[in-house]
Order: structure tokens, then C-alpha cells, then sequence
């Protein structure tokens, strides 16, 4: 690997670790608890209820790694 196809990686590396370090912790509050909540149990959001996310948020909470209001953010 040359020296100058390294530097996107640890760019890409040190924003992952920056976005780890700033999750919420647990259930946030009003839509963010929503957006948290709604996949776990493959409820409805309100408006037009966001069916991908949906889906997809319930594939992370099937994730072993701490709540699932973290695995969800």
C-alpha cells in the first residue's frame, strides 16, 4: 500500500472513532426516542413512517453491543 493511499483510510478510521465516542449513550428524548424505539418493536413512525429505516434499524438491534438505543444511533 503506498503512503498516500494510507491517508483516506486514517481519515475515514478517525472519523469513525470521533462518531463512537459522540453516541448517545441510551433513549434520547420526542422524535429521538421515536427513531430509537420504533424499530425495536417494528412499530410506526408518524407521518409517512419510514419503512427502510424501520427495517434496517431492526437488523441493528439484533446486534450484541450494549443497549438497543445505542445500536440504533
Amino acid at each position: 500500500m503506498r503512503p498516500a493511499s494510507l491517508a483516506p483510510v486514517l481519515v475515514a478510521l478517525a472519523a469513525l472513532v470521533v462518531y463512537v465516542r459522540t453516541l448517545l449513550p441510551g433513549v434520547g428524548q420526542w422524535d429521538t426516542a421515536e427513531f430509537q424505539t420504533v424499530p425495536y418493536v417494528l412499530g410506526t413512525m408518524h407521518a409517512t413512517g419510514y419503512p427502510l429505516y424501520t427495517l434496517l434499524g431492526k437488523l441493528f438491534t439484533f446486534v450484541p453491543l450494549g443497549s438497543v438505543a445505542y445500536r440504533l444511533n
